[in-house]
């Protein structure tokens, strides 16, 4: 018995792209889709188009021809195909074929399909067989094969049966207007081409009643009028050309010498080979333009015309006037309006190729009521149109048993993008652009308007139009979420390789830039002021060069003033010094700074100058890149995304991947890598042999001085003792010397 839907059915969820989502891991899941919370679905809609899937499945889904599926489809879907099986776990494995023991007959709707699955397996000649595939329903006509009737709406001569009337009807009127192909793959009618047939027999008819109702004046040379006219109608517009000249030489006698060919026009058809059925004879007019108004057609005449000539004036010419030889102007009219009823008849006729049939298939097809026989086989053709439904819905069950889970875990959740086993719907194909290979791409049907969304999906986006040879072009677009984007740029060329394998040109037209990962966001202050002194340097070559291109052509152009080159001012030059030794104080005083701090403290100061650069940009690329988002991208692809769809630093990594040099034993790749190892770790061995040399001299410095320091006060204090005695006496003696004498002295 098929699984019943459950009035509260318990739901298990599992946690992806930062949201929990329906876990669609037993048939049962599958019965009571529609239970689920709506709020709780990944995506409530997606188009029929730009999604990699069985679009025959996706039509079958589409039960409104929309174009695009939503959440009611897929759950009438669930439910319907869950009703047909025994087991709906089946379901979970996606397998192309199903075994008929699995179709639930106990209902009387399964019944049906059981018998009419076994009907399809006898057309196709598989009367034993067990189970039925999606490859069985790969060509109709195979199914169909030999049946005369399959509610298409198209009847064959298998659909006569045993009647030749009908038989022969159905092949006249494939003759007449046409065949349409029959699902059994036999050329038939339908209902459009049989009243097309009657119609245009009808016409014919009333054509022909015309005829005999005024036969006198529309055939007035009787048997011979289709004949004569045919003839007139071969030399019409060269004897209406010779009349209208002849008027008009009359109207102007001078212009006689224009109206006939140039001796030189003649001279010059008669320097080469000619023939009755040259295209330069047949220019000129049919007879030469004399004074004489009637046209002689006894002699002449212009030797391209000669045998049409005389098929006319031998035919109607003769049996209108009784003679042969001359033509004239009244004589023309006379034989135009006798035949000009016999043409408009003739124009008036729109059998639609009525008039090919024999005279026998002529009067079959206008035996009474025949078609009215035609049309009961359409009848008899629409009475099985619920047995051809069934073959349709056999093939209907067949698919959703093979396509339908991998729908849900695309559609009701995205386990299948975020398990990351195989390419989701949504996944276009591959991109391999600058030694990487982007796997998330999705087709864009108008990329200025997909562009208007996408940013917000905080991915960085290459837009590229793909084209290949035969094929009609289109545009994708990627996401990378893995290395930089230093060489991402406008105009650079990839290959996008489909879901088929085959292989397209990519160019970049658009990006849209977002951060691309911490890393990339670390060195991204370090490489922008790189590219700044870059440009910087770029500019000044390019003026110096400027001025030095502008320089030769001055000298050359204008002779130099007497006061020679005018040299620097000491300003400019006192400016320039000012600069330098500014920068090379401001240097000094940083590493000065640096190794004061102490050999211990000199890492974390470092780190500290590096965060300061580098932390601002990481904070903000960690931030969007926390806020990568799923929905956007889809959403701007038509898909209607019910919630956030993360794409975290483990998926990006694996969504896109970098190229790596392989390892192998004893090779070049592993000898460079050692080589590369070798070299960093004796960088950073005389980085730090460097720091601590330049540790132990300041040390020994410091020590030298400590020691310094108490021997030479120890070594003054004794040389001051020794002196002072010497030194007090001579310092009386001097002050002895200036003191002015007592009085009793002098």
């Amino acid at each position: 018995m098929a699984l019943k839907i459950e009035q509260n059915y318990k739901w298990s969820f599992f946690k992806a792209g930062g949201i929990f989502q329906a876990n669609i891991s037993r048939g049962a899941d599958i019965a009571n889709i529609g239970s689920l919370d709506k709020k709780l679905w990944t995506a409530l809609a997606c188009p029929v188009e730009g999604v990699v899937f069985d679009k025959k499945t996706l039509r079958i889904l589409d039960s409104d021809s929309d174009g695009r599926i939503r959440s009611p489809e897929v759950v009438a879907a669930c439910e319907w195909t869950c009703s047909m099986l025994k087991n709906p776990d089946l379901l979970l494995k996606s397998s192309p074929s199903l075994a008929l023991s699995e179709i639930d007959d106990s209902s009387a709707e399964g019944a049906v399909l059981l018998q009419s699955a076994k009907e399809v397996l006898k057309d196709l000649e598989k009367p034993d067989a067990r189970e039925i595939c999606v490859g069985d329903f790969a060509d109709e006509t195979a199914i169909f094969k030999g049946t005369p009737f399959n509610a298409d709406g198209v009847i064959t001569e298998l659909s006569a049966g045993s009647d030749a009337l009908l038989k022969s009807a159905i092949a006249v009127i494939q003759k007449v207007c046409g065949s349409v192909k029959d699902r059994s793959g036999l050329d038939g009618i339908d209902a459009e081409k049989i009243e097309a047939f009657f119609s245009a027999l009808d016409a014919y008819e009333a054509w022909r009643a015309r005829l005999d109702a005024d036969k006198d004046a529309i055939l007035p040379f009787g048997a011979d009028t289709e004949a004569f006219d045919a003839a007139m109608s071969a030399v019409e517009q060269k004897i209406e050309d010779y009349f209208t000249r002849r008027e008009i030489v009359s109207y102007e006698p001078s212009s006689g010498e224009f109206a006939n060919p140039s001796k030189d026009a003649v001279a010059s058809l008669l320097s080469k080979d000619v023939c009755p059925e040259s295209g330069e004879l047949a220019m000129l007019p049919i007879a030469k333009i004399s004074e004489s108004e009637s046209l002689l057609l006894s002699s002449g005449v212009n030797p391209a015309y000669r045998a049409k000539i005389d098929a006319f004036r031998f035919g109607i010419l003769s049996a209108q006037t009784g003679q042969s030889d001359v033509l004239t102007l009244a004589q023309w009219a006379e034989i135009k309006a006798k035949l000009a009823p016999y043409r408009a008849w003739i124009s008036s006729k729109s059998d639609l190729g009525i008039s090919a049939l024999s005279e026998g298939e002529l009067a079959a097809a206008k035996t009474g009521g025949l078609k009215d026989m035609l049309l009961k086989l359409l009848e008899l053709d629409a009475e099985v149109a619920d047995a051809v439904a069934n073959i349709h819905k056999v093939e209907k069950l067949v698919r959703f048993n093979r396509d339908l889970y991998r729908l849900l875990t695309n559609f009701v959740s995205f386990k299948g993008f975020y398990e990351h086993k195989g390419p989701s719907i949504f996944q276009y194909g591959t991109l391999f652009l600058d030694q990487r290979m982007c796997e998330l791409c999705v087709k864009v049907d108008d990329a200025a308007k997909h562009a208007s969304l996408s940013p917000y999906s905080y991915t960085y986006l290459v837009y590229c139009s793909c084209t290949r040879k035969g094929e009609a072009p289109f545009s994708i677009a990627a996401a990378v979420t893995s290395g930089d984007c230093d060489n991402l740029i406008v105009g650079r060329n990839g290959v996008f390789f489909d879901r088929e394998g085959r292989d397209w040109d990519a160019t970049i037209t658009k990006i849209v830039s977002n951060p691309i990962s911490v890393r990339q966001a670390f060195f991204s202050p370090y490489k922008r002021f790189a590219a700044w002194i870059g440009d910087m340097i770029s500019k000044g070559a390019a003026a110096a060069d400027d001025k030095a291109v502008s320089g030769i052509t001055n000298s050359v152009s204008y002779p130099k003033a007497a006061g020679g080159e005018k040299k620097m001012d000491l300003g400019t030059l006192a400016a320039i010094g000012v600069a330098i030794g500014g920068i090379t104080t401001a240097f000094g005083v940083v590493i000065n700074a640096l190794f004061s701090v102490g050999l211990m403290w000199l890492p974390l100061y470092i780190l500290a100058g590096v965060l300061m650069i580098s932390l601002p940009s990481m904070v903000m690329a960690a931030i969007k890149l926390h806020r990568r988002n799923l929905g956007p991208l889809l959403d701007a692809n038509s898909w209607a995304v019910n919630t956030r769809a993360k794409l975290n630093f483990a998926l990006g990594a694996a969504l896109t991947k970098s190229a790596s040099l392989p390892i192998g034993k004893g090779g070049i790749c592993k000898k460079r890598s050692k080589g590369c190892a070798a070299i960093l770790l004796c960088l950073i061995a005389a980085i730090l042999a460097g720091a601590y040399f330049m540790w132990r001299g300041k040390a020994s410095e410091n020590s030298d001085v400590s020691a310094g320091q108490p021997a030479q006060a120890a070594q003054a204090g004794a040389g001051a003792s020794a002196k002072a005695p010497g030194a007090q006496a001579a310092s009386e003696a001097q002050a002895a010397k200036v003191s002015p004498a007592p009085d009793s002295a002098k």
